[in-house]
């Protein structure tokens, strides 16, 4: 038989089966209505606005508190730089036409070339000669062209006048943006609904879930002073140490098991690397709570407003949280650490102290802190 009868004998079978299996399942038999295709368009872009909207409208909030929390933790932090709270965006990077238009309309887009736009202006400094427009087009950082976003907020941190070159109503302008002096890592908002928040080692990241799931400003703040603590405590070059020494140790195992003649395929250096990093992990995390609480207070948010958060994320997110923890201290452990360090911080402020946090003696440090044991940052 021919291949092309073969091909043609095969596909009339598969038809013939499809037919058979349609034909002989249960079909609904309400008359649903039929929108036409004018209607689903026109559905389809409106929830892209709404969408396009809720992600500028979120992204805008993080980074209204985040630019705030890092110029005020600047004194704590060794790698600083010049925030100068602008949002850039590149619209090439959208691959949905219908997305990507919806994004150029929100932020009123003054031309459609490619390019980075503003979505976001301001800074400490928000005086009027020091607002970049909104959905103006920068073309030039300090006398250097820019096409990409991490590229153009790298040279924007190292500067602390900016001279911007932008395109805004079809014409070329300069402008001289005042940055204030931060700590230097990037906000990034996470259109995902997980509520979650992390860091690595760059960037502070945070989820809508988790940006839904704060109650007030404070707590925002707070999310964000939280993870830029584990950067200011240097918790992630801690924990990736932990790991190296923790593996090395587990591969000495691993020869000495070879040498009597069984091999483990390097099973002591993976377990040793993971109890290493989880040695301390909830020490961390105690230090990360503890030290965020201090930021907040210099960054001048109600620090009073933040303990109920791990009240409500224990009995609301994470039920479990609230008796067992592993990598983190249970949520009843992290609400009272809050609340005890922001009586540390009031008594500190009314005595005239200098409001910094406390530091384990020598002879402290190199312990895990025990679970429910008072926390690494508590005042002695």
């Amino acid at each position: 038989m021919p291949v092309f009868e073969c091909r043609l004998q095969r596909t009339r079978l598969i038809l013939m089966f499809l037919a058979a299996i349609s034909g002989s399942c249960a079909a609904p038999t309400a008359r649903v209505p039929t929108p036409t295709s004018e209607e689903l368009a026109g559905e389809r872009m409106r929830q892209i606005d709404i969408f396009v909207r809720s992600y500028l409208d979120y992204e805008n909030r993080l980074l209204n508190h985040g630019h705030r929390i890092l110029v005020g933790a600047a004194p704590l932090c060794e790698k600083k730089g010049y925030v100068h709270g602008i949002a850039l965006f590149n619209p090439a990077a959208i691959k949905d036409s219908d997305m990507r238009n919806m994004f150029m309309q929100r932020i009123s887009a003054t031309d459609s070339q490619d390019g980075l736009y503003v979505t976001r202006t301001g800074s400490v400094d928000v005086s009027a000669d020091n607002l970049l427009p909104i959905g103006s087009r920068v073309v030039e950082i300090d006398g250097t062209a820019v096409s990409d976003v991490r590229d153009a907020q790298r040279r924007l941190a190292g500067s602390e006048q900016a001279t911007i070159a932008y395109v805004h109503d079809g014409s070329v302008r300069t402008m001289v943006h005042r940055g204030t002096l931060g700590c230097d890592y990037e906000l990034v908002f996470s259109p995902t609904d997980e509520p979650n928040a992390w860091t690595d080692g760059t960037r502070i990241v945070v989820t809508r879930g988790l940006m839904r799931f704060v109650q007030n400003d404070s707590e925002l703040a707070f999310v964000v002073a939280h993870e830029l603590a584990h950067l200011v405590r240097g918790h992630l070059e801690a924990t990736r140490r932990n790991a190296v020494v923790g593996g090395f140790i587990g591969l000495i195992f691993d020869a000495l098991v070879l040498a009597a003649g069984v091999d483990t395929g390097g099973a002591f250096a993976r377990a040793g690397a993971e109890m290493a990093v989880q040695t301390y992990s909830a020490d961390f995390e105690r230090e990360a709570d503890y030290v965020s609480l201090y930021i907040l207070h210099r960054s001048g948010y109600d620090i009073g407003a933040v303990a109920e958060f791990w009240r409500r994320y224990g009995s609301t997110v994470d039920p479990a949280s609230i008796k067992y923890a592993r990598t983190h201290p249970t949520s009843p452990e992290r609400f009272l650490i809050l609340d005890k360090t922001k009586a540390e911080i009031q008594d500190k402020v009314a005595r005239g102290l200098p409001v910094l946090p406390e530091e384990k003696s020598a002879t402290d440090v190199g312990s895990p802190t025990p679970a429910g044991s008072p926390s690494s940052g508590e005042a002695s």
